[in-house]
C-alpha cells in the first residue's frame, strides 16, 4: 500500500512538473481570437492570419535509463535497491516516458550487463525484482557500456540514473604502462568512474549522470563522481530535459528519502 502511494505521488509530481515546464506560445493564425489591430491586413494584404492562437508546446522526446549496481556489496539491500528502481520505473511508465532498467556486475574478469525491461516493455516492470547482487563492480566500464546503449535510444534527450553505493571495486587491476598495475578500488576506481561519467556528458547526452546513494560504506564521496544537481529527482529530470541550469550539488541526498 505504501509503495502504491509513493508511485501515485511521484507520477503526479512528474506530470505537474512537465506541465509547468511546457512553453505556451502565441502565434497568428486563420482562426482563434480576433486581433482588431491586425484586421486591416485581411482586405489590404489578403492576409487571413488576423487571429491569435495560443498553443502549448510539448517537451521533446525523453528516455530514461536506470542502472543498478549488482555487486556483492549490495547483497544486504537487494530488496531496497530493486524497490527503488521499480518505484521510479513505474512512475515514469504511468507518465508514458520510455524507461530501461538494467544492472551490472563483474564476474571472472567480465562485466555483465543485464536488462530487466527495455524502453518499449512497459508491462515488464515486475521483472526488476529479478535483480540479484553478486560479484564485483567495475563502474567505469559499465558506464561506457551504457553510453553505447543510450546512443541507440530513439529519443532526443536521455537521462541516466545510477543506483550504487559509490564503491567501485574489481578484482582485475588497472593496467599502467611501465608501472605496476593499480587495484581497481578506492580513489583509483572512483577516478575511473568519474572519467567515464564526464565522457558521457561530452558525448552528447543532454542529461547528466546522477547517482542516488544506496548506503555508501566505503568512505568514497559520491560528489567525486560528478556534479550533482537538484535533490528532487523528478523535478531535476524535467529541469535538465528543458535545458534549465542545475541549482547545485546535494551529494547527501538518498533516493530512499523521497
Amino acid at each position: 500500500m505504501r509503495n502504491r502511494l509513493i508511485i501515485a505521488q511521484l507520477s503526479q509530481r512528474l506530470q505537474n512538473t512537465i506541465l509547468l515546464q511546457s512553453d505556451v506560445t502565441d502565434s497568428r493564425a486563420r482562426a482563434g481570437l480576433l486581433q482588431p489591430r491586425l484586421a486591416w491586413r485581411a482586405p489590404a494584404l489578403r492576409d487571413q492570419r488576423v487571429f491569435l492562437q495560443r498553443q502549448q508546446s510539448e517537451l521533446g522526446e525523453l528516455s530514461v535509463d536506470i542502472l543498478l549496481d549488482a555487486s556483492a556489496s549490495q547483497n544486504q539491500q537487494q530488496e531496497k535497491l530493486s524497490t527503488q528502481a521499480y518505484l521510479i520505473a513505474e512512475s515514469l511508465t504511468r507518465c508514458q516516458i520510455p524507461v530501461r532498467v538494467s544492472s551490472f556486475c563483474s564476474v571472472s574478469g567480465c562485466t555483465v550487463l543485464r536488462i530487466f525491461r527495455d524502453y518499449n516493455e512497459s508491462g515488464k516492470n515486475d521483472a526488476i525484482f529479478d535483480y540479484v547482487s553478486a560479484g564485483w563492480n567495475r563502474d567505469g566500464l559499465a558506464l561506457r557500456a551504457m553510453d553505447w546503449l543510450m546512443d541507440r535510444s530513439p529519443c532526443d534527450h536521455r537521462l541516466f540514473i545510477l543506483l550504487s553505493d559509490a564503491n567501485p571495486n574489481d578484482d582485475q587491476k588497472i593496467p599502467a604502462a611501465g608501472r605496476f598495475p593499480k587495484d581497481y578500488s578506492g580513489k583509483a576506481g572512483v577516478q575511473d568512474t568519474a572519467d567515464e561519467a564526464a565522457l558521457l556528458r561530452r558525448r552528447g547526452h543532454r542529461s547528466g549522470v546522477r547517482l542516488y546513494r544506496a548506503g555508501c560504506r566505503s568512505g568514497c564521496r559520491p560528489q567525486d563522481l560528478w556534479e550533482g544537481p537538484d535533490p528532487d529527482p523528478l523535478h531535476w529530470l524535467v529541469r535538465r530535459h528543458s535545458g534549465q541550469a542545475d541549482p547545485g550539488p546535494n551529494p547527501e541526498y538518498g533516493l530512499s528519502k523521497i
